[in-house]
């Protein structure tokens, strides 16, 4: 949900890659918000824009507007970060025993896949995709809808495409005590094999969890929460707060405000597919690989 309002009516302006991207994704460039320089390159004669519809249903602005706005007062009165002081045994732990990667469950055609950072510790060591004892992601799943009304737990994850048509991956496989851990260096890195596997699996959203990974990604520094204007392939982008309880900026009720939408759109997608015209489809470059 790409909340932005600013006009940009140069339809057929290039913007182009960044060295070592290598020009995989199409670029982000539309007649919605203004263009930003970013690594994604935009088709000549695309026509890329928001659903001036979709942006004004359902109260779809309200909901940004209110978790916008509920984020920066926290920012303001926080004085320090939330710590999980559960995962601090754990940390110790580690030193001895090597943290181990977890599996990405992903197969075609699937309703959502998660993207995250990369797993924690509490994630490796149990083996599971947002494992972490404070983490929010497991409670906004089971409340939002996505899952009809089952309640979910991160022992689930592996079960989720099949019952529910819900995948996950991070955009980095190693894991880290937290996201903070990861340079924005190792994170670019992973948004080329992370374009393949949308791509390859064809998610009708791919949706991001934490702003630090859709930025990863595009290339983008600038953007909303919520749906995004831009698509790879037919898989419309979304993103939400990260879930990790560390993130305090975000409640968790404002998580799961937008979690809720994420399920509002996919209901559209699924029902109309009218949220993007056909020129808003943006597609690899064929010749670019600079």
């Amino acid at each position: 949900m790409s909340m932005n309002t600013e006009d940009d009516n140069n339809n057929n302006k290039t913007i182009h890659s960044e060295p070592g991207f290598k020009g995989l994704i199409a670029g982000f460039a539309y007649t919605g918000p203004a263009a930003r320089a970013s690594r994604l390159k935009l088709p000549v004669g695309a026509n890329v824009q928001v659903d001036e519809q979709y942006k004004a249903s359902s109260g779809s602005a309200r909901i940004l507007d209110k978790v916008t706005s509920d984020a920066t007062k926290r920012r303001t009165k926080r004085s320090a970060t939330v710590l999980d002081t559960s995962s601090k045994r754990i940390r110790a732990a580690q030193t001895i025993t090597p943290l181990k990667e977890v599996p990405d469950y992903l197969e075609k055609d699937l309703d959502v896949v998660f993207c995250g950072f990369n797993p924690g510790i509490q994630s490796s060591t149990r083996g599971h995709h947002y494992a972490g004892s404070n983490n929010h992601f497991w409670t906004c799943l089971s409340e939002s809808g996505l899952v009809g009304s089952t309640v979910v737990t991160y022992k689930d994850d592996a079960r989720c495409p099949a019952d529910f048509s819900i995948g996950f991956t991070n955009i980095v496989s190693r894991p880290t005590r937290g996201s903070s851990d990861l340079s924005m260096k190792e994170m670019s890195a992973g948004a080329d094999p992370l374009y393949a596997k949308i791509t390859t699996f064809r998610p009708k959203v791919c949706c991001f969890v934490g702003k630090g990974v859709y930025e990863a990604f595009s290339g983008k520094k600038k953007f909303e929460l919520g749906l995004q204007a831009e698509k790879v392939g037919a898989t419309a982008l979304f993103v939400v707060p990260s879930t990790s309880g560390r993130v305090s900026a975000y409640s968790k009720e404002d998580k799961l405000l937008l979690f809720k939408e994420l399920k509002r759109v996919l209901d559209e997608i699924t029902a109309s597919k009218s949220l993007f015209t056909e020129d808003a489809i943006l597609h690899q470059p064929e010749n670019d690989l600079s």
